[in-house]
């Protein structure tokens, strides 16, 4: 059976944190985590008091990918549906999610880990990790979605070196190349991460999924569409209640007052 326990949930007012939790293992998968983060999701996804998604690690690691030294994560009992099955069954959820999600490197991610990190909004680093492109170094290609995301964010040629090379790269040098949003001091890192989630929170909802929306869907469209596609989406975010909240606030402050006139 899974094991509920490699994942664990800390809701905090609009903020939802969801910890891998295997830190004897460097949180590498196991059927109970992929489970739990699977769980965590549709949760999140369908509950409109929770805002913004938080992903990070237990100890000092963020994800070490697939378990080599425990001969793989696959389960006695789940070995049968799990053959069934696409292995990254769980990382479908991440694209149902129209609210912003933050992974939060505490640590080192290798391999696979890679693609549970690549999943989420922004990425967001301890200055004590770095990322371990792991899968050359064991003789097998990229899974995990890493074949798709990991170019989007640093191109074609430098994601081909980078993995073929197998080489760790500190998070200073993957903030310069884009593959992380921001780098935190060790000391600093859960300050960071809590500041900008409760930044991302204070964003209208509506305005957050339909921007992450727009963002996810205009580049398969020609552009003739895409402002059409705008105009659209322009239409039902300023609709919202949320939305006309959000500009009265704003006439309020241009206008030196607390409250609209």
């Amino acid at each position: 059976m899974a094991d509920e326990t490699d994942v664990m949930i800390d809701d905090e007012g609009p903020i939802r944190t969801v910890i891998l939790n295997r830190p004897e293992r460097m949180n590498a998968f196991s059927f109970g985590m992929r489970v739990g983060i699977e769980d965590a999701l549709i949760d999140f996804h369908r509950r409109d008091d929770l805002r913004v998604l938080v992903l990070t690690g237990n100890g000092r690691g963020f994800c070490a990918g697939a378990d080599l030294v425990e001969g793989g994560d696959l389960g006695p009992k789940e070995t049968l549906w799990e053959k069934t099955r696409d292995r990254w069954w769980y990382y479908r959820a991440f694209e149902m999610v129209e609210k912003p999600t933050i992974c939060a490197l505490n640590g080192p991610v290798a391999g696979g880990g890679m693609g549970l990190m690549l999943a989420c909004d922004f990425i967001v680093a301890s200055s004590a990790a770095k990322i371990v492109p792991a899968f050359s170094r064991v003789g097998i290609s990229p899974d995990n979605a890493v074949g798709k995301n990991l170019p989007r964010r640093i191109g074609y040629n430098r994601a081909l070196l980078f993995l073929l090379l197998g080489e760790a790269v500190p998070a200073e040098q993957a903030l310069e190349w884009g593959l992380v949003d921001r780098v935190y001091e060790q000391e600093a890192f859960e300050e960071g991460v809590a500041s900008l989630a409760v930044a991302l929170a204070a964003v209208p909802p509506v305005t957050a999924s339909l921007t992450k929306r727009l963002l996810r869907d205009a580049p398969s469209l020609p552009t003739h569409l895409v402002t059409s596609y705008e105009q659209l989406l322009v239409g039902l975010s300023s609709a919202s209640g949320e939305g006309a909240a959000a500009r009265q606030a704003l006439a309020s402050r241009l206008s030196g007052t607390d409250s609209p006139r």
